[in-house]
């Protein structure tokens, strides 16, 4: 005679209540440091086996496809892996922004910008960063002559001021903005900066629609 066993409802539940306090335990863990090496390497080549291979180089290789994806599907790595890429992105996002930036102080740059109201030049210390980002050398250059006894002395001197490459930097900023892909033409008697500046302007709108 078969016997039938009764199976109640509420088992699936109840199990599900006992794995719920453990799986809420260990998502608590700390990261082991083999778990953050991992995060760091795949951060660097984003290639899970490879990962876990230099995270545990002592796993067997058949192991490292299989634990390499089942760690960075596990909960805690996968949210420090996704924080780490958001922060890379944005000091990423910051440098290129700060880069850009630079590159036009030099494509705008005006030396006449280094000299105070008095024709003087702006002490190094003391000259604006997007003034002294522009400039590449400063060198002060000695005029030598003879006293009234014939005895060698210095006369006075003259400064030599040389900005980095305005061209190659206008160069950059028009590839970024995409102000070669369309033609520009200049009219006679109409200033070429103009013509650039405008173009700008037009790329900058449609950008920003």
């Amino acid at each position: 005679m078969m016997k039938l066993i009764a199976r109640s409802r509420g088992a699936p539940a109840k199990l599900l209540a006992q794995r719920k306090p453990s799986l809420r335990k260990r998502q608590d863990r700390p990261l082991t440091e083999a778990q953050r090496v991992f995060i760091g390497r795949f951060l660097a080549h984003h290639n899970a086996t490879r990962a876990y291979r230099e995270a545990f180089p002592d796993a067997m290789p058949s192991t490292a496809e299989s634990e390499g994806s089942r760690l960075k599907s596990d909960p805690r790595i996968a949210q420090e892996i996704k924080r780490a890429l958001a922060e890379l992105t944005a000091r990423y996002r910051h440098k290129a922004e700060n880069t850009l930036d630079t590159i036009a102080l030099i494509a705008f740059a005006n030396i006449v910008d280094a000299f105070d109201e008095n024709g003087a030049l702006i002490a190094p210390g003391s000259m604006p960063r997007e003034i002294g980002a522009t400039i590449k050398r400063i060198e002060r250059v000695e005029i030598k002559g003879r006293d009234a006894d014939g005895k060698p002395t210095v006369t006075g001197h003259t400064i030599n001021i040389e900005l980095w490459d305005k061209l190659a930097a206008l160069r950059i900023l028009g590839q970024h903005y995409g102000l070669f892909v369309e033609r520009v033409e200049v009219a006679p008697g109409r200033d070429f900066a103009t013509a650039l500046r405008e173009a700008r302007e037009r790329v900058v709108a449609r950008a920003r629609d």
